[in-house]
């Protein structure tokens, strides 16, 4: 809109169109404008974008765009002034006056904060600048600390709340803040006298012990968690990562949890133990998502088995995340029974496969699953020897030839980076699934795939709608957290960082595999569009043709690509 203006009249001439749109839409832009990394891409299942999501209880707007507009108009101030949904979003991170700006432009409506003692803020500039200026961000933690507690001050009001003390990788010794932890008790005591609490999601980030002393952590982890227990009966949904976990609260507190994110290191495998409990207590749970990994898991034997009666129930279940070892998520799935699951997505992290075994102890338990509702299943390995093998599984689970087979129509597979052959593995594997109804997929693809890896994946699905081709570097590292952005099921994801084979793989979806995707992003640094032109232009062609008989458009992007500017255009164009 600014390129296209030639002077400042035309600018805002050209502004003057959207400072006329009727409030319904207006508020419709400014809440997307204002939504900072908490936007769902379409397609992606829903339980894959809250797992790994940050801002998975409350999110923070972006609150200079959301000021900034109060400002452009008489129009524009009354109606965002007389919309107190687009106040109710508080951090303590936020100027003190701009604090009570919300708490009071919100008015009455139920909040969503996120408090904090400042320390992880601190610390990062402070590891940053640790020779220099070691104690320069101490005004900072103050203004964190008064913020908390004057937005505390409003419980009553408070829907989702999300507490974050000082990360793991700071230098802070003390964490978190003793005033912190003295403030937070005060408001839990004062939330179990008040009258109604409509608390309904708690998240609780960073409250990690130090090796010296964790009694403050666990004081406030779980002892005030406690103390308000009877006065949180409208609790819906709570979120832990890197934190103790608070097993009185969680299991004695009421069975009214339908979403539990745990992302935390166990010391041992008695905390198994304390998730079973957890399970019990907790039957109305409809999203489960466990981060868990076991310090000795190497070193201990694979859990006993439980038999079938001995199973925990979870009957309302839908959606089910593990991204732990292998010791982590066998125990968890061996655990439980979930008749009503639908979506089922493990990322195993092992390290480590005892006896040499190919073949992860996570698929073993898949097999056993009975999943007469599942739609969706992603899996992926960062194990260096873990490999996508479904060999030794049992029949009846996924063999095409089998009355009782399960049938996916989302599949998320990554390859052994390590593995030469593992585009070959894959694809044979990938044979025993019965793929007919598969209508999104995603596969990572690194150099040392055939050229034709692709053509023979499509010929796998023919009612496939979207695929999603990730080439990236045979040892680029897929954290937990980077998941959500790989996953794109609407579109096909090229992250180019690797130039010399970029045609071979790509050349089996030109021609009529294109035509049922919808989407296409090519994306990467290394990628020069003005090498390739000549396949861009071919490509192009073939999209245009497509249209002309009947087929969808396809969208085409380009993000971080150099030569944009002559071939972006002629993407448009097409």
């Amino acid at each position: 809109m600014v390129k296209g203006a030639d002077s400042k009249s035309n600018y805002f001439q050209s502004l003057s169109g959207l400072c006329q749109l009727p409030p319904e839409a207006l508020l419709r832009v400014l809440e997307v404008a204002i939504t900072v990394d908490n936007v769902r891409p379409e397609g992606l299942p829903e339980l894959i974008f809250e797992a790994n999501n940050k801002a998975r209880s409350s999110h923070v707007n972006d609150i200079v765009t959301l000021v900034a507009s109060t400002s452009v108009c008489r129009y524009w101030r009354q109606l965002f002034l007389g919309t107190p949904t687009l106040w109710r979003n508080i951090s303590a991170e936020f100027h003190p006056e701009l604090v009570n700006l919300f708490l009071q432009r919100s008015m009455s409506l139920p909040l969503h904060v996120v408090i904090s003692d400042g320390e992880s803020t601190k610390s990062k500039r402070t590891l940053k600048n640790l020779c220099t200026f070691p104690t320069s961000y101490e005004p900072r933690t103050e203004r964190y600390l008064t913020n908390s507690e004057v937005i505390l001050k409003s419980f009553h009001r408070i829907r989702l709340l999300s507490i974050t003390s000082s990360q793991m990788d700071t230098y802070n010794s003390q964490r978190p803040s003793p005033r912190f932890l003295r403030i937070l008790c005060d408001a839990f005591d004062r939330c179990s006298k008040a009258g109604p609490i409509i608390l309904q999601g708690i998240e609780i980030d960073s409250f990690w012990p130090p090796p010296s002393n964790s009694d403050a952590e666990l004081e406030f982890v779980d002892s005030v968690l406690s103390r308000a227990e009877l006065s949180l009966s409208s609790l819906r949904r709570m979120d832990l990562r890197s934190t103790c976990i608070p097993w009185h609260f969680l299991q004695s507190t009421s069975q009214s949890l339908t979403h539990l994110s745990i992302s935390t290191i166990f010391r041992n495998v008695d905390g198994l133990e304390g998730l079973k409990s957890v399970f019990e207590r907790h039957a109305a749970l409809e999203s489960l998502a466990l981060d868990i990994l076991i310090d000795d898991a190497p070193s201990i034997h694979p859990p006993t088995p439980f038999l079938d009666n001995e199973r925990i129930v979870l009957p309302v279940l839908q959606k089910l995340f593990l991204a732990g070892d292998d010791t982590s998520n066998t125990s968890i799935l061996g655990m439980l029974k979930l008749p009503s699951l639908k979506s089922i997505c493990i990322n195993d992290k092992s390290k480590y496969l005892e006896g040499g075994d190919d073949v992860a102890l996570t698929f073993r338990q898949i097999s056993e699953l009975e999943l007469p509702s599942a739609s969706h299943l992603c899996i992926s390995f960062e194990g260096p020897w873990a490999r996508f093998d479904l060999k030794e599984l049992k029949k009846g689970s996924f063999a095409s030839d089998e009355e009782d087979e399960v049938v996916f129509t989302y599949v998320y597979a990554q390859q052994d980076p390590l593995l030469k052959s593992s585009s070959i593995i894959l694809l044979s594997q990938l044979q025993l699934l019965n793929l007919h109804s598969i209508k999104h997929i995603d596969i990572p693809v690194f150099p040392d795939s055939e050229p034709s890896f692709a053509d023979k994946l499509v010929r796998l699905v023919p009612n496939i709608e979207s695929i999603n081709v990730y080439y990236g570097h045979p040892y680029f590292s897929f954290s937990t957290d980077r998941i959500h952005s790989m996953l794109r099921p609407v579109e096909m994801l090229w992250d180019y960082k690797e130039n010399a084979r970029f045609h071979q793989v790509f050349e089996g979806l030109g021609g009529a595999h294109l035509a049922s995707l919808r989407r296409l992003i090519f994306s990467g640094i290394r990628m020069d569009l003005n090498q390739d032109r000549h396949f861009f232009s071919e490509l192009f062609g073939t999209l245009s043709r497509r249209v002309k008989v009947g087929y969808p458009k396809v969208v085409v992007k380009f993000r971080d690509c150099e030569g944009i500017d002559d071939v972006g255009h002629g993407a448009a164009e097409s």
